[in-house]
C-alpha cells in the first residue's frame, strides 16, 4: 500500500508539472493583446501599447515569462490582475468561497438523487420504474446546463416565484443562502446525478449476480440488509470513484452556471478574465481546477486501493 501511494504521488507531481506548462503556453497562444484591450480602440497608440506591454513583462521571450511565472507560483505568488489591480490570490480566495459552496451543494444534490435512484432501478430492473428512471437519466445527461438553468429560472423564479432569479447570499444567512443556491446547485448537479444513477444501477446489478449475495439471501437475511450490508458495500468503490471525479467536472461546469445565475464566483470571474486576456487570473484558475482534479483523483485512487487491496498490487 505504501509503495502504491508513493508511486501515485510521483505521478501526481509529474502531472502537475505538465499541467502548469501546457496551460501557460496555451493561454499565451490565445489571440488578442492584453495591452491593446486595456487601452481600447479609441486610445490605442503603438507607443502606449509598447509601454504597457513592457510594464506587464509581456515583451520578454515566452520561455523567460514561463520560468519567471513558474518560480513565483512555486513560492505562492500568483501575481497581480491586469484589470482588478489586486493580487490574484486575493481574487482567488474571495471568489472561490462562493464557487466551492456551489460545487459542494451541487455534489450533495447529485449524490442524494443519483445513488437512491440507481439502487431503486437495480432492485426493479426492466420494470416501468426502471424505464422511467432511465428516461430521466437520459434527459439529465442530454440537457445542456445553460438551457436547463434557464428553464429552471423561468419555471421556479419567474412563473412560480419560489426562488430568486439570480444572485448569491452568504452562509451566515442560511435561508437566503438556500433560496439563492438551490436552483444553481440543481442545474450543476443534475447531470452528474444522472451519470451517478446509471453507474450505481449497473454496479449494483453486477453485485446482485455474485454468489455471496445469493448466499446471503439463501440464509434468510432481509432484503434491506442484503442491499446495504453486502451489495452496496461492495459496489461502493466504483461510486466513490465517480463522486471524486464529479468534483472536478462540477468545478469546470461552474463557469456556465455562475454566468447564467449571475453568481460572483470564480467561474464568472474567469469568463471576464478570458475576454480581457487577464493572463494571471486565467492561469490561476487553470492551475486550481487542474490541481484540484488531479489531487481528488489521487485521493480517490488511494481510497479505492484501501477499499479494494487488490488495486495496490497492480
Amino acid at each position: 500500500m505504501a509503495g502504491y501511494v508513493v508511486r501515485r504521488s510521483l505521478e501526481l507531481l509529474v502531472a502537475l508539472f505538465v499541467l502548469a506548462t501546457f496551460s501557460f503556453f496555451m493561454i499565451h497562444m490565445m489571440p488578442g493583446d492584453p495591452a491593446s484591450l486595456m487601452l481600447g480602440p479609441e486610445e490605442m497608440d503603438p507607443i502606449r501599447v509598447a509601454e504597457i506591454t513592457k510594464e506587464l513583462n509581456l515583451d520578454q521571450p515566452l520561455w523567460i515569462q514561463y520560468s519567471q511565472w513558474l518560480g513565483k507560483t512555486l513560492r505562492g505568488d500568483l501575481g497581480f490582475s491586469y484589470y482588478q489591480e489586486e493580487r490574484v490570490i486575493d481574487i482567488l480566495v474571495r471568489s472561490l468561497s462562493v464557487t466551492i459552496c456551489l460545487v459542494l451543494f451541487g455534489l450533495l444534490i447529485s449524490i442524494i438523487i443519483g445513488i437512491p435512484t440507481g439502487i431503486l432501478a437495480a432492485i426493479r430492473p426492466n420494470t416501468l420504474l426502471d424505464k422511467c428512471l432511465a428516461t430521466v437519466v437520459i434527459a439529465g445527461i442530454s440537457f445542456p446546463q445553460f438551457w436547463f438553468g434557464l428553464v429552471l429560472i423561468f419555471l421556479f423564479a419567474v412563473q412560480l416565484r419560489w426562488f430568486p432569479v439570480g444572485g448569491w447570499a452568504p452562509l451566515s444567512a442560511p435561508y437566503a443562502f438556500l433560496a439563492h443556491s438551490f436552483l444553481p446547485a440543481l442545474t450543476l448537479g443534475f447531470s452528474q446525478a444522472a451519470l451517478l444513477s446509471r453507474l450505481t444501477r449497473s454496479t449494483m446489478l453486477d453485485v446482485f449476480s455474485q454468489n455471496y449475495v445469493t448466499t446471503a439471501r439463501s440464509k434468510g437475511l432481509r432484503e434491506p440488509t442484503v442491499i446495504v450490508k453486502h451489495a452496496l458495500k461492495n459496489a461502493s468503490p466504483m461510486m466513490v470513484t465517480m463522486i471524486g471525479l464529479s468534483i472536478g467536472i462540477l468545478l469546470g461546469g461552474s463557469v456556465i452556471v455562475e454566468t447564467v445565475f449571475t453568481i460572483p464566483g470564480f467561474g464568472r470571474s474567469l469568463l471576464v478574465s478570458v475576454m480581457r486576456r487577464d493572463y494571471p487570473v486565467i492561469q490561476a484558475y487553470s492551475m486550481f481546477v487542474g490541481s484540484a482534479y488531479l489531487s481528488i483523483n489521487f485521493l480517490v485512487d488511494v481510497l479505492y486501493a484501501y477499499l479494494d487491496p487488490r488495486i495496490s498490487v497492480c
